[in-house]
């Protein structure tokens, strides 16, 4: 060996004995230049190789007999020093490296420390030597026990350990072949444990848990290739070998959507969607949804009054919030879920016309109270309205149902706000297609022109009339084509009404000639002065309706000598109300809340006789100042109902027709299952035509010689 080797040799043992003081690194760097200048390479690396060798094996003699107490930490220390020695040396020899390891393939001297680290120290082949990595390894899997069972550990010694591992290539080939089989049993015999002891959403909740805490073991100091190996095993032993059980647990996820328990939903969604387990899932939600939407809907056909058509409507309503609360907290707004949602409302919503009947009438019932809510309540309400609006196949009934709702709406002015029903309007009309609210925004115009004139009107009746005999009189001027008014309402008018209306028609014909006027009296509102001597307040103010009106004008004509009572059969001679009508309006003005009138003898409203009388409840107790007593006879409801449905009809056989004549007149021939298709695409934005109402219109056609069939082919006719 030469001086130079000799030399560099000393200084690297200097090195390993942390006398680095003693260096003198420009002669050592000078030594180690002119070896490489001189082709002494090879027998400068193996001299290196040499001592770093001995000096790891010197080291592993120190360590082959500790206790398990101390291991981890005496490891920890040797192995930073070692590596803080190997770095050093592969830096001081970085050109060496770089001169002849790099173009010879040859291992660095960093990575020679390494390999000296794993065959003296691990692989040692000396007896007292031989269980040094098994020991440490159990070590290692013993702190992580304590870890799992809630213990607090030193986690950066931990991690120094596990990168030891690493640094010498014995990771995944010796530690995780011992930590990851060990991991298994636990997940196994822990699951077990509390499937047997926890309700379903407990379990979820404790697997979740286990899982994050797995995951910040490997955040603090183990490798994160290990992250997908161990979650595979805690997903099959946790979720994939449970999840029949998972799914018929009584507090399973059928349970947790009838509780509505929408963070253990989350649970269940989150886990299996993680291991890609949720086609199963979306089933079970699909079935509560559309069983639920079933029973809902079918309560319709059940229902004999319409407070029981609301509240079917608001269950309805409630089942669309729950859904979409379930996307948003359960679900995470999971497009697949909201498809699975939207498809199940639009199945069951069309089973019939009911909710497309009912919605409409929900709709009147919020839009009269909703001056009393906030602007973000009117806002909550019309979403959903419009979102079960959204599924309804057959829109024209909303729209025409609606509309009738929103004349009664309009000519009662206790309860319009113009404001709003501008809003309503203009929501429907952009959820819907574009003449959907025409008639509506007509209505709502007219309203608007009355009222222009009414102030016009109010001067001309007290220029003409004695003050004693006028009256607040403010008629609706509602043009017939545009308003769904179809009843017919005779009665015999009290004479300040007559009047009054006499002088109307006079004052509208001078500004209109020719126009007709026809009196709707089944529809508006009228305000009454009650004198109320035994009452709390001695006047009250009735709101009622004409027919109410007329009815309570009979008893205010009696002079004061003529008891104040009325037979049944009076009241239908004097007024020519219908019997019907007249039985609704007495059975509100006798009713348990407001009894302004009373019979004089025990009366079943469902069999009045003629002979039964009525009189003024001189003893009626109001409870407010201003009372609302309008309430729509059912029979005049019900009858408006059937024609809303005939015309409903009507327009749907025109609007095929029509649509059968402009796509025929385009191609001239069509085969019948094309023309039937093509027909259900051009209206199914209105509502979705029976094949039978298809063939109908069409052979109405033909017999109007429109078309002509020629086997399985209609031919225009020009």
């Amino acid at each position: 060996m030469n001086d130079d080797l000799e030399k560099i040799v000393r200084m690297v043992n200097y090195i390993y004995d942390g006398e680095t003081t003693k260096i003198t690194f420009y002669d050592l760097y000078s030594s180690i230049y002119s070896h490489i200048q001189s082709n002494k390479n090879k027998m400068l690396y193996d001299s290196i190789c040499e001592i770093m060798r001995k000096r790891t094996k010197k080291l592993a003699s120190f360590i082959d007999d500790l206790q398990e107490e101390s291991i981890l930490e005496t490891f920890n220390k040797s192995w930073k020093r070692h590596t803080s020695e190997i770095t050093s040396i592969s830096q001081v020899f970085i050109i060496l490296v770089e001169r002849y390891c790099i173009p010879n393939k040859l291992e660095g001297l960093y990575q020679i420390g390494t390999s000296a680290w794993k065959e003296y120290v691990f692989d040692c082949k000396e007896a007292q030597n031989q269980n040094v990595l098994a020991k440490i390894t159990k070590v290692v899997l013993d702190k992580i026990d304590f870890i799992r069972m809630g213990e607090t550990i030193d986690y950066s010694l931990l991690k120094n350990i596990i990168k030891m591992f690493v640094g010498v290539d014995l990771y995944e080939t010796f530690f995780e072949e011992k930590f990851l089989p060990i991991s298994k049993e636990y997940f196994r015999s822990k699951s077990q444990k509390l499937i047997t002891e926890n309700q379903c959403g407990q379990y979820l909740f404790k697997v979740r848990k286990i899982i994050a805490s797995e995951l910040l073991n490997i955040r603090r100091f183990l490798e994160e290739s290990t992250k997908e190996k161990l979650l595979e095993l805690i997903y099959r032993e946790f979720l994939k070998k449970h999840l029949d059980n998972i799914k018929t647990m009584e507090t399973g996820p059928i349970a947790m959507l009838r509780k509505k328990q929408f963070e253990e939903l989350n649970c269940v969604y989150t886990l299996f969607k993680a291991i890609k387990e949720n086609e199963w899932l979306q089933t079970t939600f699909s079935e509560y949804v559309s069983q639920k939407g079933k029973q809902i809907v079918s309560k319709f056909d059940t229902n004999t009054k319409d407070v029981q058509n609301y509240h079917t409507t608001q269950e309805l309503i409630s089942l669309r919030k729950d859904c979409i609360t379930f996307l948003t907290k359960s679900f995470e707004n999971d497009k697949e879920f909201s498809i699975i949602v939207d498809k199940c409302f639009f199945k069951f919503i069309n089973i019939s016309s009911h909710v497309a009947k009912n919605l409409p009438k929900f709709m009147d019932y919020q839009i009269r109270y909703l001056k009393k809510k906030s602007n973000d309540e009117i806002e909550k309400v019309f979403n959903y309205f419009l979102q079960i609006f959204k599924f309804t196949a057959e829109k024209d009934i909303i729209k025409k149902y609606y509309e009738f709702y929103l004349s009664r709406r309009l000519v009662s002015s206790y309860n319009f706000d113009e404001e709003l029903e501008k809003q309503i309007t203009m929501k429907l009309k952009n959820n819907s297609w574009a003449n959907f609210t025409l008639k509506m925004e007509d209505m709502i115009k007219n309203v608007q022109v009355s009222k222009e004139h009414y102030q016009e009107f109010t001067n001309y009746q007290k220029s003409i009339m004695n003050k004693e005999k006028t009256i607040e009189f403010k008629p609706w001027i509602l043009k017939q084509s545009i308003w769904p008014v179809s009843s017919k309402a005779n009665c015999i008018l009290p004479p300040i009404l007559k009047e009054n209306i006499g002088i109307f028609e006079e004052f509208y014909q001078k500004q209109h000639s020719g126009h007709i006027l026809k009196w709707q009296l089944n529809v508006g509102t009228a305000e009454v002065l009650y004198n109320n001597v035994n009452g709390r307040f001695k006047k009250n103010q009735l709101i009622v309706s004409p027919y109410q009106l007329i009815v309570i004008l009979q008893f205010n004509t009696l002079t004061e000598e003529e008891k104040p009572i009325i037979k049944f059969g009076t009241l239908l001679e004097n007024t020519g109300i219908s019997k019907d009508t007249m039985i609704g309006v007495i059975a509100t003005l006798c009713s348990k809340k407001h009894p302004i009138l009373k019979p004089t003898n025990r009366i079943n409203f469902k069999e009045i006789k003629n002979q039964d009388t009525f009189t003024i409840n001189e003893k009626v107790q109001l409870k407010q100042r201003r009372i609302k007593l309008v309430k729509i006879s059912q029979n005049y409801v019900e009858t408006d109902k059937k024609v809303n449905m005939h015309w409903v009809r009507k327009e749907r056989e025109v609007l095929i027709e029509s649509m059968i004549m402009k796509v025929m007149k385009s191609r001239k021939v069509f085969k019948h299952q094309e023309l039937i298709i093509q027909l259900t695409k051009l209206v199914q934005d209105k509502f979705i035509p029976s094949i039978t109402m298809i063939d109908q219109r069409i052979r109405n056609l033909i017999d109007r010689e429109y078309l002509e069939k020629n086997g399985n082919e209609y031919k225009y006719l020009a």
